[in-house]
């Protein structure tokens, strides 16, 4: 199960990274509590932790993809490393 999730969310997990600054850390830290509540045995707060994991997640999406629609450019923001910026400029150059 996780693989297919892994695999089909890449894409938009690397996205959302690169786009919001406080993507890692959030992710980090409820990834944490869900590892936490794990340990202490607590699956009523694990299976908690896991949900505000996942609609957090999705929350991001969703207001992401409506930010796509509604104005085109905002989907690319300016590049934080020069690797991204080569990555960017190729792939507007393919057809």
């Amino acid at each position: 199960m996780l693989n297919g999730i892994s695999s089909r969310t890449l894409r938009a997990r690397v996205w959302r990274g690169i786009i919001e600054e406080e993507a890692i850390a959030l992710t980090i830290s409820e990834h944490a509590r869900i590892l936490e509540a794990l340990r202490a045995g607590d699956a009523a707060l694990a299976e908690a932790a896991a949900l505000t994991h996942v609609c957090t997640t999705e929350a991001s999406l969703r207001r992401i993809l409506a930010e796509s629609v509604e104005a085109p450019s905002k989907s690319h923001p300016p590049a934080k490393n020069h690797a991204v910026a080569k990555t960017h400029a190729t792939a507007k150059r393919k057809p």
